[in-house]
């Protein structure tokens, strides 16, 4: 979503065609592309497209490399291939003119900020929401409803991913009900999680609590819509929860953030937390 986001802003400004690039899917068997689910402008980029942008010299892929089965990173990259080199928001991006492959995470609203509605817009899913989801929508859009994200999977199972990413303590999820119940009266919380179970064993929490945990990766875009519903949001060091919270519009939000987004020290997040959002 990050990605697609910076590649729209800067697609509109230069009055160009954006296009996307899902053959990473190909090859990773644990993630699916969805933004298919999204209102957005969907276009994919043919191999031949992805190639002159990518690399200097794409005939000598076609002639060379694909015959042989070796690798398409040994080539030069082209002048277009803009990799992204910051671990932060990078002004540089928004005045490239050209026809340009972006590669990265592109980790901030500043990339978008200015397109806010029409990112709001386009991250509405295409299809309505079923009856359960319809239910679920009432009751948060009826109180004074708090998400809780909380992230598990891989970054718990998976000790690559976990030594990159680490999860969030308990004791930040608890400081963050205490922060918004400090602020706000009568909180009704939404629990989201890829692992509701865990949830449910050890998270207690003093105020009305309903667990999410009818929906599979199949339909994961309809509890990110629910999050955006809520009025207020305790996310986790996650993608997923931070586009909840963002996308949400109740105009007094309050969102909690980890202050730690990385287990790794070098990576920074100076520009992915919005300025308005609390971290602790």
């Amino acid at each position: 979503m990050f990605q697609y986001a910076a590649g729209r802003r800067l697609a509109g400004k230069v009055g160009s065609e954006l296009k996307l690039d899902i053959t990473w899917f190909d090859s990773n068997s644990e993630r699916q592309y969805s933004l298919r689910h999204l209102s957005i402008h969907e276009n994919f980029a043919l191999e031949k497209e992805i190639l002159g942008l990518k690399y200097l010299s794409p005939s000598l892929y076609d002639r060379v490399l694909k015959t042989l089965g070796l690798r398409s990173s040994l080539l030069p990259p082209a002048p277009g291939y803009i990799k992204e080199r910051l671990n932060r928001f990078d002004p540089e991006i928004l005045t490239l003119s050209d026809d340009v492959y972006l590669e990265g995470y592109w980790q901030s609203e500043k990339y978008f900020f200015d397109i806010r509605d029409v990112i709001r817009k386009e991250f509405y899913p295409r299809a309505p929401l079923s009856a359960e989801g319809m239910k679920i929508a009432d009751s948060v859009s009826s109180c004074e409803s708090v998400s809780i994200h909380i992230r598990r999977g891989d970054y718990v199972s998976n000790a690559l991913v976990n030594s990159h990413h680490g999860v969030c303590s308990l004791k930040y999820y608890h400081q963050g009900i205490q922060y918004i119940a400090s602020h706000m009266p009568e909180l009704n919380f939404f629990v989201f999680s890829d692992d509701p179970l865990w949830c449910r064993q050890n998270l207690h929490i003093p105020f009305h609590t309903s667990f999410i945990d009818r929906n599979d990766p199949e339909r994961d875009y309809e509890d990110l819509h629910l999050m955006s519903l809520c009025k207020h949001h305790i996310i986790a060091n996650s993608s997923f929860s931070w586009w909840g919270a963002w996308l949400a519009t109740s105009p007094y939000k309050i969102v909690v953030g980890p202050k730690k987004w990385f287990a790794l020290k070098e990576r920074s997040t100076q520009d992915l937390i919005p300025r308005d959002w609390i971290t602790l």
